[in-house]
């Protein structure tokens, strides 16, 4: 029998390409759907575009039931493919033909039919997503008992979703320059149709690669009631939820993007120019996770990044402002390079949080005596589309309540703004989420597992699996002499 120990190595390389090629398809659908369907949206409904809040708001509060309940489900599941991987097969198909559904929708359609398409669309996706993010996620947790192992996974596996996240930027880009600047609705349809077929055979592959080698060691059937028995007697991973709730303020940074290329600059085949630089710093960002692990605990890298983010939006607005007064031109090309330096701590916020979450499985199983991957990714994967959602709902309140943004269905592209409306957009990309962004610091003040603490959690963790390992092996040895014994 094997014994399953925290300094072994159980990856080979290709898990590694394989689980992040489905980490870059989840990653390509939802920075398709968190950079463009809005947009989208507001291109081809030009009234009651405030309904759209609504919206996100009921399908968040459908996330908030399905993502716990699939959790429960997961973590009772057994299969001979284990208690993750099925899901994310299954689902793979689905997921990419309702990605496409959203980005075909008619303009000519009523208003009302529109609204409702979003609304039923919206929550079908929602559904299906589930099905993929929460097993997908819990997979960093029983792929391999190796901390340092599982850090590399991570790291590495979160380059190639930051990177997929980015690649619907980077195929609308590509449409945009060749079909023209005016024709945005249709170069974002593109984008979605070639996104939508690829996804599902990466997130397939992916799965199929990955072995699940932690397990508990006796299938329980959980509940709701354990969902908030279990939250109740584990207080690092409710501060960790609402630190990572309030996220939801710096992801008005990149979701901004479009509206100031587009708007503030009316340059939307240069949002490639102007997002690059920032999506390259998150990836430089990642790849400093483990060197910053080294020196730090994971509470605080999300606390010094956090705070290295605000002032550096707030550095991008005080040096655009002056230069987009006297060049709005050579304005664009500022501000791109300016997104380096405000980008470079997501790269650790995109990474961290994770980490934590395992920390946190890795706590309670030395704690109870369990490990509960399904219930405690599905909070997560909870926590991240409710944070989605509230980032939408805010944009929304913003641009058209506040900043009065209009729509206009018969064009192909974004309606002719206000200088006021512009203005705001600015302040959305920079100095709003600069002190929103801090709220999220304020839960960590009460999150205790710092690096000394999982040390001795590890430690104690591989104690107890040897041991428990042994007595298997004692027990399988003795009744195997008791059958030997009978036998004569």
């Amino acid at each position: 029998m094997t014994t399953l120990a925290h300094d072994r190595k159980y990856l080979k390389p290709l898990d590694y390409i394989s689980f992040g090629g489905a980490m870059f398809a989840n990653g390509a659908v939802t920075g398709l759907l968190q950079a463009y369907l809005l947009a989208f949206c507001f291109m081809i409904i030009d009234e009651k575009t405030y309904i759209l809040g609504i919206i996100f708001f009921i399908v968040k509060v459908w996330d908030g039931i399905n993502d716990p309940i699939l959790g429960l489900i997961v973590d009772r599941t057994k299969t001979r493919w284990g208690k993750m991987r099925p899901y994310i097969i299954f689902a793979a198909i689905p997921f990419g033909l309702l990605t496409i559904a959203f980005f075909i929708i008619p303009a000519s359609f009523e208003t009302t039919v529109k609204l409702l398409l979003v609304f039923f669309l919206y929550l079908l996706w929602d559904t299906v997503s589930t099905l993929v993010d929460v097993p997908l996620n819990g997979l960093y947790s029983v792929i391999t008992p190796n901390a340092k192992e599982r850090t590399k996974l991570v790291t590495f596996t979160r380059i190639l979703g930051s990177v997929g996240g980015e690649s619907a930027l980077v195929l609308v880009t590509v449409a945009l320059l060749i079909l023209g600047k005016e024709r945005m609705r249709d170069s974002i349809t593109i984008a979605a149709i070639i996104i939508g077929v690829l996804a599902p055979i990466l997130l397939v592959w992916g799965a199929k690669r990955s072995k699940e080698r932690l397990a508990p060691p006796v299938q329980e059937k959980h509940t709701i009631k354990d969902v908030f028995k279990y939250l109740k007697q584990n207080k690092p991973l409710i501060f960790l939820l609402f630190a990572n709730l309030l996220t939801f303020f710096r992801h008005v940074v990149s979701a901004s993007i479009i509206y100031m290329v587009a708007i503030v600059f009316n340059e939307p085949a240069k949002q490639i120019l102007f997002a690059l630089p920032g999506a390259v710093a998150s990836l430089v960002g990642m790849l400093l996770a483990p060197a910053m692990k080294k020196r730090f605990d994971s509470k605080s890298i999300f606390i010094i990044a956090t705070i290295a983010h605000s002032v550096a939006l707030v550095l991008v607005y005080a040096v655009g402002s002056f230069v987009m007064s006297k060049d709005m031109q050579i304005a664009l090309y500022v501000i791109a390079a300016l997104a380096f330096c405000s980008m470079l701590p997501v790269g650790l916020l995109n990474t961290v949080p994770t980490l934590m979450a395992t920390d946190i499985i890795d706590y309670m199983e030395l704690k109870t005596g369990k490990r509960y991957e399904g219930i405690t990714f599905s909070l997560m994967t909870l926590r991240s589309k409710v944070s989605s959602g509230l980032k939408d709902a805010w944009m929304i309140f913003l641009l058209v309540i506040v900043f009065k943004f209009v729509g206009d269905r018969t064009a192909d592209t974004f309606a002719p703004q206000s200088d006021w409306t512009k203005k705001g957009i600015f302040w959305m990309y920079t100095l709003i989420p600069a002190v929103t962004n801090l709220l999220s610091i304020i839960p960590l003040f009460w999150y205790k597992l710092d690096g000394k603490t999982m040390e001795k959690v590890h430690a104690e963790l591989d104690k107890k699996r040897s041991e428990a390992a042994r007595e298997k092996e004692e027990e399988e040895a003795a009744l195997k002499n008791c059958t030997e014994v009978e036998s004569i």
